[in-house]
């Protein structure tokens, strides 16, 4: 089947939906996180990709100036790469704790073992 141009901002219209909703499912579940640097740059992405969305929606309503269209056009982009840096902030935040996490684990372990042999009498290394 053939849509045409119709069909195709249709879609594209629905799937910039969908993905704003997904980023806001996103932001709010990682506002137990703390709202650090990472959670304010996704809110920026996310509040420009809101404004993307209302703004391809006026498009139908405003006259197809070039300076709107291209703005209409960027906009999904440059909130996207926002949203983008943010997530990456936050996915660099969360694989530190992790690794802090490890060594923890690891020192705690060795601790314990060091517990257990002065315990039993034995020499410390």
């Amino acid at each position: 089947m053939h849509y045409g141009v119709f069909g195709s901002l249709l879609l594209l219209k629905s799937l910039s939906i969908a993905a704003l909703i997904a980023q806001c499912i996103g932001l709010i579940g990682l506002r137990r996180a703390g709202k650090n640097a990472a959670w304010w740059t996704m809110c920026a992405g996310l509040i420009l990709q809101a404004v993307s969305v209302l703004a391809s929606f006026a498009l139908g309503i405003i006259p197809t100036v070039p300076m709107v269209l291209t703005i209409a056009f960027s906009l999904p982009l440059f909130s996207s790469l926002i949203f983008a840096i943010g997530f990456t902030l936050h996915g660099l935040r969360a694989a530190r704790a992790a690794d802090r996490l490890a060594e923890l684990e690891n020192l705690a372990s060795a601790m314990s073992e060091e517990i257990t042999r002065l315990r039993e009498g034995g020499t410390t290394k």
